[in-house]
This record gives structure tokens, sequence and C-alpha cells, in this order.
């Protein structure tokens, strides 16, 4: 299988210089995606969401039913 052509071809070594590089990059993007996280406020967060959540409350026709009965239909046709 050969990649897309949009994929530029690296040697061995210098895919492994990048994997290492990666390596010693990810406990340091770990510690940070962890620090913002203990940064971020509930209330915060809540806020920056709510347009979007109102946005696909708008856009989401509610179900009349919970949809019990079809899940249980197309498990009868699974046996």
């Amino acid at each position: 299988m050969q990649p897309p052509s949009n994929v530029p071809s690296i040697s061995l070594d210098e895919a492994r210089a990048w994997a290492a590089v990666w390596q010693r990059a990810a406990p340091l993007i770990d510690a940070e995606r962890l620090e913002r996280t203990r940064r971020t406020s509930l209330a915060g967060a809540l806020v920056a969401l709510e347009d979007a959540f109102e946005a696909a409350l708008a856009c989401h026709v509610a179900s009349s039913t919970s949809g019990l009965v079809e899940q249980q239909r197309r498990f009868a046709r699974l046996r």
C-alpha cells in the first residue's frame, strides 16, 4: 500500500528522531493539559459552552419515544 502523495517520505533515522522528540514532549504536553484542566472552572466552561448547547437544542427535534422499542427491534433482527 502506497502512502498518500502529500505525505513526505522520511528515512528511518528521521522517523526515529521524530519519535524521540515526541516521546520527550509527551510528558510536557500532558502536564500542560492537566494544568489547564485544573485551572478551568466548571462555571466558566458552562458559560463558554452555553451558546453551543442552545444551538444544539434549537436544531434537535425531540423524540416522542425513548428509543427502547427500536433498540429491541434491532436486537431481535440479530438473533
